[in-house]
């Protein structure tokens, strides 16, 4: 399939589709970053050694980082 027939599979798509393909490649392209399983491996050993945060601090960066994101 080429990336215009993806493109014309795309337009579709209901905007909710869209938006969870959209996460779905953000996630993808990030964990093909170079450094992110290095990243991923240091943040483990960081929380193994304690350095954890509450449901709730995570709770409230997430909120903070989806208020940013749809501010673009």
């Amino acid at each position: 399939m080429s990336v215009q027939e993806i493109k014309q599979q795309i337009a579709t798509l209901s905007l909710d589709d869209q938006a969870q393909l959209e996460s779905y490649l953000r996630v993808t392209r990030a964990a093909r970053a170079p450094g992110f399983q290095e990243h991923i491996e240091a943040a483990h050993r960081r929380m193994d050694a304690g350095q954890a945060i509450s449901s709730s601090e995570l709770r409230a960066m997430l909120a903070t980082d989806r208020s940013a994101d749809s501010s673009r």
